[in-house]
């Protein structure tokens, strides 16, 4: 199941490489819809709804949720445009342009793709021995390369497993099975969280070796959060 960040954010990149929008922050008028719009198509996709038609007025319908509830600094200078934006946000999808139902329609394909993208996997805030500790794991019994300061690379399959460093972001993570220590909002986001966990307290040292000896293992967790606000 994918996150509906990760879905709002491939929603949002989809339209603004077609459309050419500006990047839209968090809490503007645009992340909101888009992420609006997420919530409603996820929805749909857990149920196994994949008509394309029911999806892009998903898509419209969260858009139009927007409208009528957000506060658009814009109208301040631009009334005009909540005008135009309430007279959308009242029209059926069916009833809507060819050109305003194209957006719907690019907003479910964005959305499909994201979903059925396999998760990328990567690393994050473990140190140097835990890091090659995951990497094995994570190898099994194919040949693997790792560096200082570098990513996991799968020498038969080129696969790359990014470890990600400094501070990470939730949309860093959206929708990744992450293998490490996230904060815990940045892993509500993610599809899952693969800790390392020291059942005997910490290592005598902290080597591979170390780990090993003191018995360390992973275990996967999905976090959600208990009251999320899609």
């Amino acid at each position: 199941m994918k996150t509906v960040e990760a879905v709002a954010t491939a929603i949002e990149r989809r339209l603004q490489e077609k459309y050419g929008y500006a990047p839209a922050p968090p809490g503007s008028f645009g992340h909101t819809a888009c992420r609006q719009g997420a919530i409603r198509i996820v929805a749909m996709l857990d149920e196994n709804v994949r008509d394309r038609d029911f999806l892009a007025v998903a898509a419209h319908l969260g858009w139009a949720d927007v409208v009528h509830s957000f506060d658009d600094p814009v109208y301040k200078t631009n009334p005009a445009k909540k005008d135009a934006r309430l007279k959308l946000a009242t029209t059926l999808f069916k009833d809507l342009s060819d050109e305003e139902k194209e957006k719907d329609y690019d907003a479910a394909d964005a959305a499909i793709e994201e979903y059925d993208r396999k998760p990328e996997t990567v690393i994050v805030g473990l140190l140097q021995c835990e890091i090659a500790f995951v990497a094995n794991r994570l190898a099994g019994e194919r040949v693997f390369t790792y560096t200082l300061n570098g990513d996991v690379k799968i020498t038969d399959t080129g696969e790359i497993i990014k470890v990600i460093r400094g501070n990470v972001s939730a949309a860093d993570l959206a929708g990744k099975i992450v293998y490490g220590n996230p904060t815990i909002d940045a892993s509500c986001e993610t599809a899952a969280v693969v800790k390392l966990l020291y059942p005997n307290g910490p290592p005598n040292e902290y080597t591979e070796k170390g780990l090993l000896d003191a018995g360390v293992y992973l275990k996967s967790f999905i976090v959600r959060a208990e009251h999320p606000d899609e």
